[in-house]
């Protein structure tokens, strides 16, 4: 990751070594295999055997940064997203809520415990969020009326 960072000359970036959810502590991580590179998770798939990560919330992770503003937030968190969220409330509600752009794939989601597929659109709109799709937000067209459910989108969401 820092190599991705210096490569890009990146200068406000903080590398963290932690998976980002909604508790602090500990989580286990499901690595992939070589040939799913990038699909690794905190869902158990692949038959993979479970490594202890370290956890954090981004509230938490913001309040110790001395970071009260995020403009943009991209996630990419195979399915996860709802955790992301939960622990990113103070985040998400306040008053300077940054745009999130964001993966939905519903066999992704389907591997997150007790949680169903959709469930962090449904928290984003809790929240006050609108959602789009993409390319809708790309062209200005309307936002979703209700959680996609099945298939994969890259969706954008924002609190007005």
């Amino acid at each position: 990751m820092t190599g991705n960072v210096e490569a890009n000359e990146a200068r406000q970036v903080i590398v963290l070594n932690c998976a980002i959810c909604d508790v602090t502590g500990s989580v286990p991580f499901y690595p992939a295999p070589s040939d799913k590179f990038g699909m690794g998770s905190l869902g158990a798939q692949f038959g993979a055997n479970p490594v202890e990560v370290s956890a954090s919330t981004l509230d938490k992770v913001l309040e110790q940064a001395g970071r009260a503003h995020v403009d943009l937030l991209k996630v990419d968190v195979v399915g996860f997203e709802v955790c992301v969220f939960k622990g990113a409330q103070n985040l998400l509600t306040g008053v300077h809520p940054p745009l999130v752009v964001f993966e939905f794939c519903d066999w992704a989601e389907a591997h997150v415990p007790n949680a169903r597929i959709g469930d962090g659109q449904r928290l984003l709109f809790d929240y006050a969020y609108s959602i789009w799709r993409l390319t809708e937000y790309l062209k200005g067209g309307h936002p979703l009326r209700e959680p996609l459910r099945p298939g994969y989108a890259m969706l954008v969401a924002c609190r007005a």
